[in-house]
């Protein structure tokens, strides 16, 4: 007889999950938990308000070497070439990934509603 072949005709078992019904409450559970919020943490909406509010010294600040800048949340952490570098830089001083806010250092566009209030 050849190797790996069947010697009867029957298909293969199908593993069995032992109650279906768990597996597909776990699944829910788990996509609930990682589904991304509408609402910004407030170290995220700190650190974006420091970077508004410094933009114009950091954009003089600008070189090649510093096209990134990162914030933990009032407390900017440095600067970058790329945005990957600036990120591993931060997690390897011991940054909370989730904790950072990185942007590219370029004018900002005003809002619409800044537009229409500025006159």
């Amino acid at each position: 007889m050849a190797r790996g072949t069947r010697t009867n005709n029957a298909p293969p078992k199908k593993r069995r999950i032992a109650n279906a019904a768990d597996s597909r409450a776990v699944s829910g559970a788990n996509r609930a938990a990682n589904r991304p919020t509408k609402e910004l943490a407030p170290i995220i909406r700190l650190a974006a308000e420091t970077f508004r509010h410094e933009l114009p010294e950091l954009l003089r600040l600008r070189t090649p070497r510093r096209q990134w800048v990162a914030y933990e949340g009032s407390r900017r952490l440095g600067f970058g070439a790329s945005k990957h570098e600036l990120f591993t830089k931060c997690v390897q001083r011991g940054a909370n990934r989730g904790n950072l806010y990185l942007r590219y250092l370029a004018p900002e566009e005003p809002l619409e509603a800044e537009v229409l209030f500025d006159a």
